[in-house]
């Protein structure tokens, strides 16, 4: 592996070891590790912040074709026309690539029981937001309470006002793939989650895109969570693991310490 940037994050971050992790979604931004025995028994798949790449759905309804439900007020045609014709005012030709073909790919990909709602995730009563319970009851009207819902979260720190939510339905979720935003100052918030959620911590990411604050804490984080069982005890595994890859593709990767 090329260069690391050294970060530390605390011991409850250890993450339990999984023999059975696998990358979904696209190189670099966009991908996620998660336990492939999650996906295999997975009924719906719900994701919150897309921004313009549906890498990671793409790849994870090819394995399971199950309903996706996705929610994101920034995405609609008219925003990724406008990425469009940014990225052709740069003259970048694999952006320009990667926004025509998120442009045209839209209107198939969300269609049938792969549903788009334009809408963001985190408040009740407000313009523009659902609450995780209105989430929840919609996702309900195909599913009828079953269980063996993943969960898939990047919404640029509104992540968390659903907390609780998350505690709450905990026990329907076959896994949880979540991004932490500034993280130093709600570490003791993530302790509290880490102990309480039912789910094990299978997996910790540092997002690169983010800073590393003076006592060497990644201040982004991604996080899965698995309902499998674990093959060995938390802090085993060595990070970062051989299937991650940095976020931004020309910065160095960040391999974190547990203190």
């Amino acid at each position: 592996m090329s260069k690391l940037t050294p970060a530390i994050l605390p011991a409850f971050f250890r993450p339990w070891t999984s023999a059975s992790l696998i990358r979904l979604g696209q190189d670099y931004d966009g991908g996620y590790l998660v336990d492939e025995r999650d996906v295999a028994t997975s009924t719906a798949l719900l994701s919150f912040g897309l921004n313009d790449d549906w890498s990671f759905e793409r790849d994870f309804l090819r394995r399971r074709p199950v309903p996706l439900q996705s929610y994101d007020a920034t995405l609609t045609p008219r925003y990724l026309l406008k990425r469009l014709w940014r990225s052709v005012k740069r003259l970048k030709p694999h952006e320009i690539t990667g926004s025509l073909h998120s442009l045209v790919d839209f209107p198939g990909f969300f269609s049938g029981n792969r549903r788009h709602f334009r809408t963001y995730v985190g408040l009740d009563g407000v313009a523009g937001y659902v609450s995780f319970a209105r989430v929840m009851r919609t996702l309900d009207e195909s599913l009828n309470g079953q269980s063996g819902i993943f969960v898939k979260i990047d919404i640029e720190g509104s992540e968390y006002r659903i907390l609780d939510d998350l505690l709450e339905h905990a026990p329907r979720f076959s896994a949880l793939a979540i991004e932490f935003h500034d993280v130093d100052i709600h570490l003791a918030t993530l302790e509290r989650f880490i102990n309480r959620f039912p789910l094990k911590l299978v997996h910790v990411h540092a997002n690169n895109h983010g800073l590393i604050n003076g006592n060497r804490t990644p201040l982004v984080i991604e996080c899965t969570f698995s309902a499998s069982r674990p093959d060995g005890e938390p802090g085993t595994a060595a990070l970062p693991h051989a299937l991650d890859m940095p976020n931004k593709r020309n910065r160095a990767e960040i391999a974190i310490t547990f203190v």
